[in-house]
């Protein structure tokens, strides 16, 4: 029979001791921002920002720093290194790292995890809560999220054509008059910023045809104002027979030199026209809208100053 030495014996008592000693790792790591972060931060929709970065340690792995991982509900949109001189190239980043550089697309609010894992399986988490907004949003809404009223002083600039045109009487719906206007002051209509174009707003009301609507782009490096052309049907009673009678309304832009805003006044000026087209009979207008056809019948500029209320 073997003998078995001494030496064997205390090397596998020596082992056994140590494992009995060893401590049982159940404790996550602990993961840090800088004293300057603050774990809910306000971001402007398409501004430039780098996510801040985390670092983490554990009682007994020290720095993980490395194992950091984010997961997200956020579309950022991070700076490439192939960039063109003079134009900047954007690409969808998907799984956004430590330290990203870029900027969101869509207004939102965004729950960012940072997590690490250490050689025991624990994971530590800390959440970054990242609010995204359209530049314009207070002026949409008062601190509770309601919004706010605006006020429109409206100014006839010009006429075109004969007989009247619907959404700028306080009749619902509007009663045609002739090519008169009288000027409107007082009226109210409210503000929705866009969640995917910074400075770009939707004014819900101008005049009374209904989703007569105006979606502005608001340009800060020019102070212009540039918005989209709007088309709806609405329907203008006759004032002398009663009839009710559909048109297509257009708006459209008529001088962006004319425009302007007022950032710290919450207060903008636009001018635009609006279009009325009759309907015509299959195959015989000049413009096509929800499959039916439509000759220009007239038009009316305006120029409106909005202030909040």
């Amino acid at each position: 029979m073997q003998k078995i030495s001494i030496f064997s014996v205390l090397a596998l008592l020596v082992i056994l001791f140590a494992n009995s000693c060893k401590i049982k790792d159940d404790k996550a790591p602990s993961l840090f921002f800088s004293s300057d972060v603050e774990l809910t931060q306000d971001w402007i929709l398409q501004e430039y920002y780098t996510l801040p970065p985390a670092t983490a340690t554990d009682n007994v792995d020290g720095d993980v720093s490395d194992a950091v991982t984010i997961t997200n509900n956020i579309v950022f949109y991070e700076l490439r290194s192939d960039s063109i001189p003079g134009k900047t190239i954007y690409t969808l980043e998907n799984k956004i790292k430590n330290g990203t550089k870029g900027f969101v697309g869509k207004a939102a609010t965004y729950a960012i995890v940072y997590s690490a894992t250490d050689e025991a399986g624990n994971v530590g988490t800390k959440q970054l809560t990242i609010n995204v907004k359209n530049s314009l949003y207070n002026w949409a809404y008062n601190q509770n999220k309601v919004n706010v009223n605006y006020l429109i002083s409206r100014t006839k600039l010009s006429s075109g054509g004969i007989g009247g045109i619907g959404g700028i009487y306080e009749t619902t719906p509007p009663i045609s008059q002739d090519w008169e206007y009288d000027n409107l002051d007082g009226v109210k209509t409210t503000l929705k910023p866009d969640a995917s174009i910074n400075y770009k707003i939707k004014i819900s009301k101008i005049g009374n045809i209904d989703g007569l609507a105006l979606s502005v782009n608001f340009n800060r490096f020019s102070n212009a104002v540039y918005f989209d052309n709007i088309k709806v049907i609405g329907k203008e009673i006759s004032l002398s027979t009663g009839i009710a009678t559909e048109y297509v309304y257009l708006v459209s832009i008529v001088n962006s030199g004319t425009n302007e805003y007022d950032l710290e006044n919450n207060k903008f000026t636009i001018t635009y026209q609006i279009e009325r087209w009759e309907e015509q009979l299959v195959g015989t207008g000049d413009y096509e809208f929800e499959g039916r056809q439509w000759d220009y019948d007239k038009k009316m500029s305006f120029k409106e100053t909005f202030m909040q209320e």
